[in-house]
This record gives structure tokens, C-alpha cells and sequence, in this order.
């Protein structure tokens, strides 16, 4: 549109001229004085940079902006969906949702609180180790520890059935023989050999002859025989001359833990262990598998969120002693967490720093002043 002149320049070269009716609408590209050939060209001006700028942030931010929402879009979802969760799973009281407000909860007093050692005192020493199995004793004097048993049959404190996690050593427990297991070193702070059950039941019984053992058994589901295990398991508690009276057994296998239940003095309590898998469990079926136990050893985050489950385990009748079944709570280890489960009832809690524990609450309970 407008009037447009074409001017000959020579060698056959053309170019455009605008007419004057045209110059104020085409002001902001101007045609310029090229180089070489002596012919024109068009440049663009600094407002036209600006607006292709301005174009290219704007698309920038728009694919900024979609990498955005493709993250974030799922992530609140996720969160949405944790919390709807949380509210559906949520069985407890108005009294028992107070219990998750630690910060409005007091310590509980350490003379109605029972500390035991998770693998010996597994946050200050490498785990299942002589060194953590005294620091256990000397604190709370009852100590946990882990079973496995090693293809010449003996009863080895080990929490994997694996080797390579806690030790120097790889394969199975059950597929190596002592002279293996005992060349092997743990793990962790402390640099020491692998205890045989024996080994701790000496070193611990010097210190404290009183000292009592919550055994964790371990599902023999690899190459150990389950029979074995609870053969060998029992013959070595009567060798090491510990009384019955002080030995506790655990696991998560109720079929397994009904085998040593045969073979066990009616004295010795047994624990089901109980983990986050059951959050779902309805209230009935989880009474069901426990009605054959002493009660259960229950994971502290499945505590928070189904404290109706501890209600009724509490609640209920041991079948072996006709008195009411225990809670222990696994794994405790910060003041919090010690508030909310203590207010939930439970008095005995298995702990990877007990000695951290009880100072805290000892000097809580200090009067001031």
C-alpha cells in the first residue's frame, strides 16, 4: 500500500523507494545505504529487537512454565492424596490426636518408661556388636539383637541375611561357615568381629547378670532350615546358663513364631512384630493374628497413625499368662516421638539411643527451681 518507485542503480540492480506518503507509517525501518555493490537494504530499528525479545521471554517463560506444572501438577496430587489418606486412616480419638501434637506433650517420667537397645545401642556403636550390646546393658540392661544362623549352625547376631550391608563379607549367613563369619569386621564406629549368640550372652552377663534379651528371630526363608534354627536357638540359651525369665522373643513371621512357641518354656513371652504394612489392616483381622502372642512390637509410625490398634492389643488377654498383652514401640529415637507414644500408652520402647533418651527424660524430670 502506498506509493513505491523502483530506481535503477546499475548492473542490472533495482531498489525500492518509499514515497513521502509513506514514510511516517514505514518510520521504524528506514532503508539504508548498503555496503559492496552500492545497492539499499532494510535493517530493522531498536524498537523492532525489542518486541522479537520480548516475544522470545514470553515463549521461554511459557516452556518454563509447562516444566513447572509437569512437576508440580503430580507433586501436589501426591500431597493431596497423602493427606486424604492420612484422614481416612486416621482411627484414633479427639483424646488420641492430641498425641501427635508432641509439642503440647510433657516427657514421661523415666521410672514408668522400660528402655531397650535396638541392636545392642545400633545409633552409637556399630549394630549387634559386643561394644553396642554393653552400652545397652549399662544403660537400659535389656538389650535386642537379630538371629541368623550359619551353614555350620550357629547362631550368629546379624540382622541381614546377607552379609554385605553390615560386614566386610558377601553371600549369605546361612551358606557360610563360622570360620568365614568370624574372620569377618562389622561396619560402622567401631571396628569389631561378628558375635556368635554365645559371644554376647558372656560379655553381656559379666556386666550385668541381670540383663534381659528381646530376640529377634528372622524368617527362614533362604537357605536355613526353620527347624534348625529354632533347635539351635534354644540349645544355645540352655548352654549359656541365661534363665528363661529373661529371655523375650520377636519376629514378623507368626508362623515361625508359633514353632518356637512349641518348643519354648510357657514363661517366655512372644511378640509379633508389626510394621507399616498393616496401616490398612482392619481392627479385627489384626487381633486375629495376634491372639496366638504376648502381644506386639509395633513400629512407631504405625503407632501414630492406628493407635486404635494399640487400644485393642493393650486391652486384650495374653493366652499364655491370662494378663493384659504388651506393646513394645520400635524405633524411637527423639524426644518427639517418646511424647507421642508414651501418650499413646506405651511404656516400653526400643531405642537406638537409649542412653540419649534417658538422659533427656531424667532431666526433664528434675524439678527446677
Amino acid at each position: 500500500v502506498g506509493s513505491t518507485n523502483m530506481r535503477h542503480v546499475g548492473g542490472g540492480e533495482y531498489v525500492s523507494e518509499v514515497g513521502e506518503d509513506d514514510a511516517s507509517e514505514n518510520a521504524s525501518w528506514p532503508s539504508s545505504l548498503g555496503t559492496g555493490s552500492g545497492g539499499y537494504h532494510a535493517v530493522p530499528t531498536q524498537g523492532s529487537e525489542s518486541l522479537m525479545h520480548r516475544a522470545s521471554m514470553l515463549l521461554c517463560w511459557r516452556k518454563v512454565s509447562l516444566w513447572f506444572a509437569m512437576f508440580l501438577v503430580p507433586l501436589g496430587v501426591a500431597a493431596a492424596l497423602a493427606c486424604l489418606w492420612m484422614i481416612l486412616l486416621w482411627k484414633g480419638t479427639a483424646e488420641e490426636g492430641m498425641c501427635l501434637r508432641p509439642d503440647q506433650l510433657p516427657l514421661p517420667d523415666p521410672e514408668t518408661v522400660q528402655l531397650i537397645g535396638h541392636r545392642g545401642s545400633g545409633g552409637l556403636f556399630s549394630e549387634n556388636t559386643i561394644s553396642a550390646m554393653l552400652e545397652g546393658v549399662d544403660v537400659a540392661g535389656f538389650v535386642e539383637m537379630d538371629l541368623q544362623i550359619s551353614a555350620d549352625g550357629t547362631m550368629v547376631v546379624m540382622h541381614d541375611d546377607t552379609l554385605q550391608r553390615t560386614t566386610n563379607g558377601t553371600g549369605l549367613v546361612c551358606q557360610r561357615d563360622m570360620e568365614y563369619v568370624s574372620g569377618l569386621v562389622v561396619k560402622g564406629p567401631t571396628v569389631e568381629i561378628v558375635p556368635t549368640l554365645t559371644d554376647v550372652f558372656a560379655n553381656t552377663l559379666k556386666r550385668r547378670g541381670s540383663t534381659r534379651y528381646l530376640l529377634d528371630v528372622k524368617p527362614c526363608k533362604t537357605c536355613a532350615s526353620c527347624k534348625r534354627y529354632v533347635k539351635e536357638t534354644v540349645a544355645t540359651i540352655n548352654r549359656s546358663g541365661v534363665p528363661w525369665a529373661q529371655i523375650y522373643f520377636s519376629g514378623t513371621d507368626a508362623r515361625f513364631l508359633r514353632e518356637f512357641r512349641r518348643e519354648l518354656p510357657k514363661e517366655v513371652p512372644i511378640l509379633l512384630s508389626v510394621d507399616l504394612f498393616y496401616s490398612s489392616t482392619a481392627r479385627t483381622k489384626f487381633m486375629r493374628m495376634v491372639e496366638d502372642f504376648d502381644g506386639v512390637s509395633i513400629f512407631h509410625g504405625l503407632a501414630k497413625v492406628r493407635p486404635d490398634l494399640v487400644k485393642a492389643v493393650m486391652g486384650s488377654l495374653s493366652p499364655r499368662t491370662g494378663g493384659p498383652r504388651e506393646a513394645y514401640v520400635w524405633t524411637v529415637d527423639s524426644e518427639s516421638d517418646v511424647k507421642t507414644v508414651s501418650c499413646l500408652g506405651i511404656q516400653t520402647i526400643i531405642s537406638n539411643v537409649p542412653r540419649q533418651l534417658s538422659d533427656t527424660m531424667t532431666k526433664a524430670a528434675r524439678p527446677t527451681g
